[in-house]
């Protein structure tokens, strides 16, 4: 909008009304509310926008009096999502042992030391990089069958390109969401304190 009305104010004429193509909303805390299983919209003084929702599972485990702004992103088969932000207020808890995590190109190495013992752990992420290679090799292949052969056409490339690079992200996200898992439970039961990485002069630091 300040770009359309800057334009107009250098062209000294108007231009046709600029047309809002975004699939996403976000509603600011003053304008909504919840109501149950409804989106309140508050259009004028007196006359409300009521939008019902399916909530999922983790809904009502998660809501609190506190929502934030509400976001609306509308899909291509004309149903719309909603997104509903929660705000929590936790205590800090006394931590019982530290967790010490050293990442590697091909493990992530764990120590677990409380005031009794010390423990130490690996996980082998060695699949991430075969992963990573393995798929830059399948890139660099297409674009050199691309490059040789003149059937194949750019929107062919970029079509393969995006296939393949997806399913590198999405294996990607998997492994790294199992080791994100691993180190959540430990940092859990055991109470502790995640120290990251760099453990030069730790006791200094601390």
């Amino acid at each position: 909008m300040r770009s359309w009305n800057s334009w107009c104010l250098k062209k000294k004429r108007r231009l046709p009304n600029p047309v809002y193509k975004k699939n996403s909303m976000r509603l600011e805390e003053c304008l909504c509310y919840l109501d149950g299983n409804y989106v309140v919209l508050i259009i004028e003084p007196r006359s409300k926008l009521f939008i019902p929702f399916h909530p999922t599972r983790h809904f009502d485990e998660l809501k609190t009096n506190t929502p934030g702004e509400i976001t609306l992103k509308f899909n291509p088969d004309r149903t719309v999502d909603i997104f509903i932000p929660f705000s929590r207020e936790v205590q800090a808890r006394k931590n019982k042992s530290l967790l010490f995590i050293d990442t590697n190109e091909r493990s992530v190495d764990f120590l677990l030391v409380d005031e009794t013992r010390a423990q130490s752990r690996s996980l082998d992420t060695s699949q991430l990089s075969t992963t990573h290679f393995t798929y830059s090799l399948k890139r660099r292949n297409i674009s050199q069958k691309i490059a040789q052969d003149s059937k194949y056409q750019p929107q062919n490339r970029k079509a393969l390109l995006d296939k393949y690079g997806k399913r590198e992200r999405n294996k990607t996200a998997n492994m790294l969401h199992a080791v994100t898992n691993e180190i959540a439970q430990m940092v859990e039961e055991n109470g502790a304190m995640v120290v990251l990485e760099d453990l030069t002069n730790i006791r200094q630091s601390m």
